[in-house]
């Protein structure tokens, strides 16, 4: 029912509060008229007065009145007064009192202040609830109950609905009721919380403050009132979260490096615990004054999940069962855990990062093809195969204009095409052309394969002592499109895949399979099986420090990542901490200390007993040992040197099946078909010199002559004419 505003005439207060009401002092009561709303048949609205009769102005009756019973009451009326206008001046205020307070002593002042909003009479716990427990500023409730229970049953329900920022003085019948009311979900996580016991002297009264965390459930003496005024000028509602006073916070945590690691000792005790998180939280406790209790959560159920009953285990139990005051471990800011618990403003910001297998990497013999992308092989292969030929029309050529002078440059196409290769694989040449033309030709051949051979010879040993990673995935759509699966821990990751606008992440989360534990990701991904999705630091720190290995590591970080979360802590729904850390937390933030923390945090466990050969591996400290020897000068072992191995087997090995299918040939045909004779010579001293071109087979086991070239081994094919026969019928073959 909204407010109305109503034309105050003389001795009329008005009230905005959940109902519309205004007072009414008269000459002999105090009457509240609250005003309903009734809709009539036209649409309008007319307005229905309720008249209640709150209390009844004393009449005079002279000695007739128990000064006892007067001093009380108006004590009472003016110690509201004077706490309302010295602490709750700038608040609105909120009224709730029952039959035994409803005395006009009491009230009378009160209603007359202009910062009243609501006044309601309690009977029972669920008059309360009609009470407004929100505002935009300061708000004061001032709760006059002689009877304890309907404030007692309603403290122990509805938790969203009170003012837990709100300043309170709960005016109770004893003491013992007041710290009943303290040890109340309501009053744990109340700061301001004052209570009011009259004493036994005629009008004094004891008030009592809260502690917090200073003593949770404990109410302790403040100040004294007496008739008219304080004995002291005590302050009442003081911040009770800028210092602590070395209370004890519980933490809940649990390990989850880098956020949180532990040392511990030889027999396996825990010694201390350091890490990104661990190190925020000290930061808190110093600015806040307070000690740490950590706690661990059972094991496997670390942030928790809802469980079928509607409970939470894990970091979210603890906090939702009031077991501990914060929760941290990486804890990622997410929608559907704010039912359980609140979080603190972000102190760090991580996007979500795949954790792959590190592929082993290439051969050494592959080595010998990495000085040259694959276009520059192809266009050495061109200019080798234009090369011979080219050699050959152009030695012919001049060779033909030149026979009759008896000098010339002719030669075989196999025989140009052996000159070209051994140029190319800078093997020195025993014959020389002797014409201008050929010789510039060669001079520029020369020059050219001498590029080319030094430019591969310098790149080579290059490539020879680093090793060359294979083509590996590094995007989410290659990803997407690969066999993989998606691992994680918990559901958090499932549900971001399944909500996140790109569609190659949402294919992801057809992929996504949930893991039990961390280790059980680990053993997919070393399998090759998956990858195992998580927040940047916590993969930096997996592939960095835990599967480190010699001078790399078994695990990489793919370089797409997704989904930026916000790092944060989680503390108690309601919970009064929540101001004070986030304000702390910005402190942090702007300071740059967490960039710094994580750095630290992984110098610190690259040297600590726990994660040094984490792995177990047979070897892998050695490894690592000898990793650290390293100088700068490394000397050429049998594996960077395999493939030069492996081709000499390769050339041996078709050597042979040329030298077989040689004799197969000229065991099936006897006589071979001869190509006309053009000699061609390289010098004029070699002309009864030839090559195996002059068959038809020739030209084939020219290309064959290669591998043994390579390896600088000179075969020399001497064919001799069986004499000069105008038919030259026949030829006779034979290999030295």
């Amino acid at each position: 029912m909204s407010h109305q505003n109503v034309e105050r005439p003389p001795g009329i207060l008005e009230g905005n509060g959940k109902g519309k009401w205004r007072v009414e002092m008269q000459k002999q009561d105090v009457t509240v008229h609250d005003l309903g709303g009734k809709v009539n048949g036209s649409g309008g609205q007319q307005q229905e007065q309720r008249r209640t009769t709150l209390f009844r102005k004393p009449q005079r009756e002279g000695p007739a009145l128990r000064q006892p019973q007067e001093t009380r009451v108006h004590s009472l009326g003016r110690l509201l007064l004077a706490l309302v206008t010295r602490d709750l001046r700038e608040c609105e205020l909120v009224m709730a009192y029952d039959s035994a307070y409803g005395d006009p002593a009491i009230l009378h002042e009160l209603l007359l202040l202009p910062n009243i909003r609501q006044v309601l009479e309690v009977r029972a716990a669920e008059d309360l609830l009609r009470t407004v427990w929100a505002s935009p500023g300061c708000r004061g409730y001032l709760l006059l109950l002689r009877d304890p229970r309907p404030l007692l049953t309603f403290a122990d329900t509805h938790r969203d609905s009170w003012d837990y920022d709100g300043k309170y003085l709960v005016v109770g019948p004893t003491l013992p009721h007041l710290l009943q009311f303290a040890r109340t979900d309501k009053g744990r996580k109340t700061q301001h919380l004052v209570g009011a016991v009259q004493r036994k002297k005629a009008g004094e009264w004891q008030l009592y403050v809260n502690q917090l965390y200073w003593d949770k459930g404990a109410m302790l003496p403040a100040a004294t009132w007496r008739r008219t005024a304080f004995t002291s000028d005590a302050d009442l509602f003081p911040d009770k979260l800028a210092d602590l006073r070395g209370a004890q916070l519980t933490v809940v945590t649990f390990v989850w490096e880098p956020s949180i690691m532990y040392r511990r000792a030889p027999d396996g005790s825990l010694e201390s615990r350091y890490g990104v998180d661990i190190d925020a939280i000290s930061l808190l406790s110093h600015a806040m004054n307070f000690t740490v209790r950590y706690v661990e959560p059972a094991e496997g159920e670390l942030w928790g999940r809802q469980l079928a009953d509607g409970s939470w285990d894990g970091i979210m139990g603890f906090l939702d069962r009031d077991e501990a005051d914060i929760g941290v471990a990486n804890m990622f800011l997410s929608y559907w855990r704010i039912q359980v618990v609140e979080f603190t403003a972000p102190y760090d910001l991580e996007a979500s990062c795949f954790l792959a297998r590190a592929e082993p990497p290439l051969p050494h013999w592959q080595a010998l093809a990495f000085p040259f992308q694959w276009s520059t092989w192809l266009a050495m292969l061109v200019g080798l195969l234009l090369a011979g030929p080219l050699l050959h029309a152009f030695s012919g050529w001049q060779g033909a204009r030149d026979s009759h002078e008896g000098k010339g440059d002719r030669e075989m196409l196999g025989s140009s095409w052996l000159y070209t290769v051994g140029l190319h694989l800078r093997v020195a040449q025993p014959h020389q052309p002797v014409r201008s033309g050929t010789q510039v030709f060669v001079a520029f051949l020369w020059l050219y394969t001498m590029i080319l051979t030094i430019a591969y010879s310098t790149n080579l040993t290059a490539f020879l002592l680093v090793k060359k990673l294979p083509a590996t995935i590094e995007t989410l759509k290659q990803l997407a499109e690969s066999d993989l699966k998606v691992a994680g821990v918990g559901e958090l990751f499932m549900t971001e895949l399944q909500e996140a606008s790109d569609p190659n992440v949402n294919a992801l989360a057809m992929k996504f399979e949930e893991q039990s534990s961390k280790q059980d990701a680990y053993q997919k991904v070393l399998a090759g099986e998956a990858m195992f999705v998580e927040n940047r630091g916590f993969v930096e720190f997996v592939a960095r420090i835990k599967y480190k290995k010699g001078g790399g590591s078994r695990m990489r970080v793919m370089k797409e990542c997704f989904a930026p979360n916000n790092i944060v802590m989680a503390v108690q729904r309601r919970s009064p901490l929540k101001t004070r850390v986030d304000q702390v937390i910005d402190w942090i933030r702007e300071g740059g200390f967490i960039a710094h923390s994580f750095l630290t945090s992984l110098r610190k466990a690259a040297v600590s007993k726990e994660y040094i050969n984490w792995s177990g591996e047979d070897g892998a400290k050695k490894e690592e040992e000898e990793g650290k020897k390293g100088s700068l000068q490394t000397p050429l072992n049998l594996d960077h040197l395999q493939g030069a191995f492996i081709f000499s087997l390769a050339g041996l090995l078709m050597a042979a099946l040329s030298f077989l299918f040689e004799l197969i040939l000229r065991q099936s045909l006897p006589s071979l078909l001869c190509t006309p004779h053009l000699p061609f010579h390289l010098s004029a001293t070699t002309q009864s010199d030839s090559y195996p071109g002059q068959s038809l087979c020739g030209l084939f086991l020219a290309t064959l002559v290669v591998n043994y070239i390579r390896f600088r081994t000179t075969m020399k094919v001497i064919s001799r004419t069986m004499g000069n026969n105008a038919t030259k019928s026949h030829c006779k073959i034979t290999h030295g």
